[in-house]
């Protein structure tokens, strides 16, 4: 993922994961690479891919937040001035069961994103270019 800081410097994030579905929802299970190699867990993110769209939406934090609190999800919450981070220490059926309970409270706004089309000159030039790094 690339993005511009405040100050216009290049910012370069970098993700592992992969997906899971549960009843006929997909789901991304996000883990940083870069730049905090030292966050630990996942970034839950809901998605939708459609012939010439690709929907994302990013997982309600508060939703998890008030569930931990009121005993419907095992968790940690951690707090500091500066940041906030969700533990989700649930078991596996246990956490899909809310998900798919509360999926519409947990992945309240889909972004899209259009399909790249490119034309048949645009392979030509992708290839063209490709031979020149042999």
């Amino acid at each position: 993922m690339l993005d511009y800081d405040k100050g216009g410097e290049l910012e370069v994030s970098e993700f592992s994961g992969h997906t899971s579905s549960i009843e006929g929802n997909k789901y991304l299970n996000l883990k940083w690479i870069r730049p905090a190699e030292e966050i630990p867990g996942y970034i839950f993110v809901k998605y939708v891919v459609s012939e010439d769209l690709l929907g994302i939406s990013l997982m309600e934090i508060d939703v998890v937040e008030k569930a931990i609190k009121g005993g419907l999800l095992k968790g940690q919450l951690e707090k500091s001035n500066w940041s906030s981070s969700i533990h989700i220490t649930e078991e596996q059926k246990k956490l899909q069961h809310f998900v798919l309970r509360n999926d519409k409270e947990l992945f309240k706004k889909m972004k899209y994103l259009p399909k790249l089309k490119l034309s048949k000159n645009s392979f030509e030039v992708i290839s063209d270019n490709a031979s020149k790094f042999k």
